[in-house]
């Protein structure tokens, strides 16, 4: 794979990192997946590393004067692991027919699919899916048998994956059978994928079966093989009408017909795609007559926060089309600035939609559904970073790392005591590193090792136990898969912390600080410190660095601090919002209202309306943002 990174052109738009596949093509690198992220780091620690000092920089003044500060940079950048070609991956069959798994181990994973899978990605009905092995196990030859036999062994991958999680990090003797198991269910996959045309008839069978797939192979196959299955499994929804509305429409969320619900489990998985490759999504709701219904308060916990969840994946789609698409890549300041205003409101509604949900205490009976709803809350994080980081003329891009922040500490939260993990836990483990881009660790890593702010501890301790986490889940039998990738691109950023913060402690303890310039710093002047001076030194060598925020171009979508006009501003800690302080004193607002929660749902360019408000005024209670964190 090949990286072509251009400097020329227009200052304002950020040409991102340009990557030719073997395949033929190429696409852009300006989004927020993984790989992504981990190249425009390593771009960014080059640049640092080849280029002038930048000016006001004393990170990099401090580098520039140690010969062997730079040498060790120089070093774990060499270490990179994403340096070779990306071919398509091969998947190699043995060309047998797909075969049934045994009844038993399909009914011993059932209820585990059931209560930790489906539950947060609704396949399946219940009752439906248990008719539905009785039919197929009463008569092997009835049609779509090799649909169902898939199915059957997707259903029964996802739970013993599951387990062996859970058993490898409490230290089962079940761990072994368990990982023994995989590679044998996996052989079906393999027919499946060689063949993937056999699925692809319009029926609501090829969609479930496609949509189980799809989840194996997010987690054991290439990325390349996740977006194949998944741009299929969209094709299919479109052919066998998914997409249109049946049924009266006044039906509630917990009501809904089962097309519509498979509808809303495509269209989601479809916009993690998009955030996930790049790729443009392939499902849009300008192109259905499909409107989300509202979910009763006295519904179901899980379907309320399944209803939340696809809302929220609504404007994840706005998000992705006006902001990281190709085109809105190469919008102005102004543009992305009124995109990022728009989205901003919509955040907020949702926001104050599904506070009472955000917020309630969860019952003990119910203690399985605690991290669903920690989940919920880091896709509100997620979001905000992925609208925050966007804005080109913002004020201040440090008030943006407490959604970052926030994002990471319930990923902690969920994860816990490894030795103590549930099955509920990781589960949500596994959808928040696997469904969610890691923004959050790229933004920070960027305002560690790039800005070097003074609480910047904080911070590379979280990206630290974000990498520790990750531990819980990767499989080293699967190199090739999105996780085990994943961990090895988060090795190298805490390599890379821990090789600077090693070297400014040396460079603290020697006393060797100061810009080239022999100005001030802040931290000591040229002249070597005294005794009582060193003693002073903090023992972490990050806490001395007091960096301005000043940054001399984006890093795939933070921006350089410039003043702003007639921004909304971030006012509290975590994600609430209020108005500014400067331009004409008005908010978006938007022209429908009602219970109806697809309010934001609108076309690309739709401009919400203006009212007038205080300036002063915030948008939500500033106590609401905090106890959605307690």
């Amino acid at each position: 794979m090949d990286v072509d990174s251009s400097e020329e052109g227009d200052p304002e738009i950020p040409h991102g990192d340009l990557v030719d596949f073997d395949q033929g093509g190429q696409r852009l690198l300006d989004y927020p997946a993984a790989l992504s992220l981990f190249r425009n780091l390593q771009r960014q620690i080059t640049q640092r590393l080849t280029k002038d000092v930048p000016h006001g920089s004393d990170l990099w003044q401090v580098v520039a004067q140690q010969p062997g500060f730079k040498e060790s940079l120089e070093f774990q950048l060499e270490q990179f692991p994403f340096g070779g070609q990306c071919h398509e991956p091969v998947i190699m069959t043995d060309h047998r027919p797909i075969s049934t798994p045994p009844r038993y181990l399909l009914e011993l994973s059932l209820d585990g699919f059931l209560r930790y899978i489906n539950i947060h990605t609704p396949i399946f009905n219940d009752s439906s899916l248990e008719k539905a092995i009785d039919t197929h196990y009463q008569s092997l030859s009835a049609g779509n048998s090799d649909a169902w036999a898939l199915t059957f062994t997707n259903i029964i991958i996802l739970t013993v994956a599951l387990d062996a999680r859970v058993a490898r990090a409490t230290a089962s003797h079940l761990v072994s059978m368990n990982d023994d198991m995989l590679p044998s269910f996996l052989k079906n996959c393999d027919r499946a994928l060689a063949d993937l045309n056999r699925f692809t008839g319009p029926c609501a069978i090829n969609v479930q079966v496609l949509l189980t797939l799809a989840l194996v192979a997010r987690e054991f196959y290439s990325s390349v093989v996740f977006e194949k299955v998944c741009q299929t499994v969209c094709q299919v929804a479109r052919s066998t009408g998914l997409h249109r509305a049946h049924g009266a429409r006044s039906v509630r969320w917990e009501k809904m017909p089962e097309r519509e619900r498979l509808f809303w489990v495509v269209y989601t998985m479809d916009k993690q795609r998009a955030f996930l490759t790049g790729q443009p999504c392939d499902l849009y709701l300008f192109d259905s007559d499909i409107q989300l219904r509202s979910c009763g308060e006295r519904a179901p916990f899980p379907l309320r926060l399944n209803a939340a969840y696809v809302h929220m994946m609504t404007i994840w789609e706005q998000i992705f089309i006006n902001l990281y698409s190709s085109r809105a890549v190469l919008a102005d300041a102004a543009d992305r600035s009124r995109q990022v205003q728009q989205l901003w409101g919509s955040l907020n509604e949702w926001n104050i939609k599904y506070h009472a949900l955000l917020s309630s205490p969860i019952v003990e009976k119910m203690a399985d559904l605690a991290p669903m709803q920690l989940e919920l809350k880091y896709c509100l994080m997620v979001s905000q970073v992925l609208v925050h980081r966007c804005d080109r003329i913002a004020r201040s891009q440090q008030r943006y790392r407490d959604p970052a922040r926030n994002a990471l500490k319930l990923i902690s939260q969920v994860a816990g005591d490894h030795h103590n993990v549930t099955l509920a836990r990781c589960a949500v483990l596994t959808r928040m590193y696997r469904n969610y881009p890691l923004v959050a660790v790229h933004d920070l890593f960027s305002f560690c090792l790039l800005d070097g702010e003074p609480d910047n501890t904080e911070d590379a301790k979280l990206i630290h136990e974000t990498r520790r986490h990750l531990e819980l889940l990767h499989y080293a039998d699967f190199p090739r898969a999105y996780f085990a990738r994943l961990e090895a691109g988060l090795k190298w950023c805490t390599d890379m912390l821990d090789t600077i913060k090693d070297c400014l402690s040396r460079s603290a303890a020697t006393g060797d600080w100061g810009p080239m310039d022999g100005s001030s710093t802040g931290l000591s002047d040229r002249t070597p410190p005294s005794e009582s001076e060193l003693s002073s030194i903090p023992p972490d060598a990050w806490a001395s660095l007091n960096l301005p925020m000043g940054r001399d171009e984006m890093l795939c979508g933070l921006s350089p601090s410039v003043p702003s006009e007639g921004l909304l501003d971030p006012g509290f800690p975590a994600f609430g919002l209020t108005t500014s302080s400067t331009g004409d004193g008005t908010v978006p607002a938007f022209t429908h209202g009602g219970d109806n929660p697809a309010v934001t749902m609108q076309p690309p360019m739709w401009v919400p309306a203006e009212v007038p408000c205080s300036s002063s005024e915030p948008l939500f209670d500033p106590e609401f943002t905090r106890s959605i964190m307690s």
